[in-house]
């Protein structure tokens, strides 16, 4: 009888040292959580749709962790493309409207230069920044065209007075 006892109390007493073990690792996991919740900094962006807070979390994450996976920046090219294609093509637009309006205001004087009628590039290369639609593949051809442009003093001109119209 007194083996039964025995036997029994053995059993209970792992029962017992494994509902402990159970118990200190549930605890240990409950303190590992809370000292990462206590780590953690919790941001509410509030305002109005298209206010930027989708880009200040973006920003946020990308700062502070370790940035973009290759896979996000890939996602980003075809919209940068087309966003630098939009402004430069703005800007050869909004140039030769200022052009326009210079030698309206200016039309008593020939000999001065006018800031805004672009002049150092290449025909060629205007013609194939205006023709070439905004959401095309950036390729070398369209890359130089628009560093081209970009370097010209009159497109420079023009962006100086960007306050004047709408641009990315």
């Amino acid at each position: 009888m007194g083996q039964c006892i025995a036997k029994e109390t053995i059993e209970a007493r792992k029962r017992r040292e494994w509902e402990r073990r159970r118990a200190e690792i549930i605890s240990d996991t409950q303190q590992t959580q809370h000292n990462i919740e206590m780590k953690t900094r919790k941001l509410l962006l509030l305002g109005p749709g298209d206010s930027g807070k989708s880009t200040v979390f973006k920003q946020i994450a990308c700062l502070y962790n370790n940035g973009y996976i290759e896979a996000e920046r890939k996602t980003f090219v075809p919209i940068i493309s087309a966003n630098i294609l939009e402004s430069i093509k703005t800007l050869i637009e909004i140039s030769h409207e200022f052009a326009d309006d210079w030698r309206l205001e200016h039309a008593d004087e020939p000999d001065s230069k006018n800031p805004y009628a672009i002049e150092s590039v290449p025909p060629e290369t205007l013609d194939l920044l205006e023709a070439t639609p905004i959401h095309a593949t950036l390729t070398r051809e369209l890359g130089e065209a628009v560093k081209v442009a970009w370097a010209d003093p009159d497109i420079q001109a023009t962006w100086h007075d960007r306050s004047c119209f709408d641009i990315m």
